[in-house]
């Protein structure tokens, strides 16, 4: 893995906001599978995967219960 290519990150002082900087390397982030690999954590990318697992099937149309059930995970996770 070279490490030159992980670095991809725009300067801050680019941007005349930290919100627009943030964009942009979040923008930069994406982009990257390796980066954003070494980023987050299993438990991390378990969250990820289940809140959008979760947004799917709510807007397929299953009730918080069901999505609890399939996904192991309480009413609560899902509404936040």
């Amino acid at each position: 893995m070279d490490k030159e290519k992980l670095i991809v990150l725009p300067p801050i002082d680019n941007y005349s906001s930290r919100q627009e900087w943030e964009t942009a390397c979040w923008r930069e982030i994406l982009e990257s599978k390796e980066l954003l690999s070494l980023l987050i954590t299993s438990h991390e990318r378990r969250d990820l995967v289940n809140r959008a697992a979760a947004m799917d099937k709510i807007i397929s149309g299953k009730s918080y219960q069901e999505i609890g059930k399939e996904l192991w995970i309480s009413p609560q996770t899902i509404s936040v």
